[in-house]
C-alpha cells in the first residue's frame, strides 16, 4: 500500500504483453491483462490505451505516471466508497481465504438495472524486478509494484442483497509466487459493465 491521506491503497500492477513485439517478452506480462486494459480503455478513454497508465478505482485514468493527479483521484475515489469487503484466513482450511462482501448500493428508480457487480481475487507479489534487454528502457532494471501473479473471477454478487459470501481455495494460485512472504491477497468488487470498483479488501502473505 502507498500513502493518501484518507485511503488505503491497494496497488496491483498488470503487465499488458503487446510490447513483446519489440524484441523482449516481460515475463509478468498476461495477454489478459492486455485485454483488460482495453476493457477499461473502451469505458473510460474512447478505446484509447496507454503505457504506462494507471487506472483508480475502475473510474478513472491517469497516464504517465502523474503522482499528484492519482493521489487526487484515489482520495476521490475514497470518499465514494459505502461497499466493504472482508477476507479472512480459513478456521479449517490452510489454503482457503473467506470472503465476504457487504453494502453494494442496489438500483433505484424505476426501470433501472444496477449493473452486475463480480467478485475478482488476485494474488500479487511486491519485491520483484525485470532487466531489460531491449526497447527504450533497454539496460535498466525495472523495480515492480506489487505484481498480479495470478487473478481470476470467483462469484458474482447477490443483487437483492447487495452482498456475496463464499469460501475460496487458493492453492493452485499461491504456486505462481515465488517468495510467500512478499504476496498479499487482494479481493475487490468490480461493475461488469461500467468497470467501478466499489470496494476492495486485503491480507497479507500466502
Amino acid at each position: 500500500t502507498q500513502g493518501v491521506a484518507g485511503a488505503e491503497v491497494v496497488v496491483l500492477q498488470m503487465d499488458v504483453d503487446y510490447w513483446d513485439e519489440l524484441g523482449w517478452a516481460d515475463a509478468f506480462a498476461k495477454p489478459e491483462y492486455s485485454a483488460r486494459q482495453r476493457r477499461y480503455a473502451a469505458v473510460l478513454d474512447d478505446h484509447r490505451t496507454y503505457t504506462p497508465e494507471i487506472v483508480v478505482a475502475g473510474a478513472d485514468t491517469v497516464q504517465g505516471g502523474d503522482e499528484t493527479q492519482a493521489a487526487t483521484l484515489i482520495a476521490d475515489a475514497a470518499r465514494r466508497t459505502v461497499a466493504r469487503v472482508d477476507v479472512e484466513r480459513s478456521t479449517t482450511e490452510k489454503r482457503h481465504v473467506a470472503i465476504h462482501v457487504s453494502g453494494v448500493p442496489a438500483a433505484t428508480g424505476a426501470g433501472v438495472r444496477r449493473d452486475k457487480v463480480e467478485v475478482w481475487l488476485a494474488v500479487t507479489e511486491r519485491g520483484l524486478a525485470s532487466k531489460v534487454t531491449r526497447g527504450e528502457n533497454a539496460g535498466r532494471t525495472l523495480r515492480h509494484a506489487p505484481i498480479v501473479r495470478s487473478l481470476r473471477r470467483v462469484g458474482e454478487v447477490d443483487a437483492a442483497r447487495g452482498a456475496f459470501d463464499g469460501e475460496i481455495d487458493v492453492s493452485e494460485m499461491a504456486a505462481a509466487v515465488t517468495n510467500a512472504k512478499n504476496a498479499q491477497i487482494v479481493v475487490f468488487a468490480q461493475e461488469a459493465a461500467g468497470r467501478r470498483i466499489v470496494a476492495a479488501g486485503v491480507i497479507d502473505g500466502m
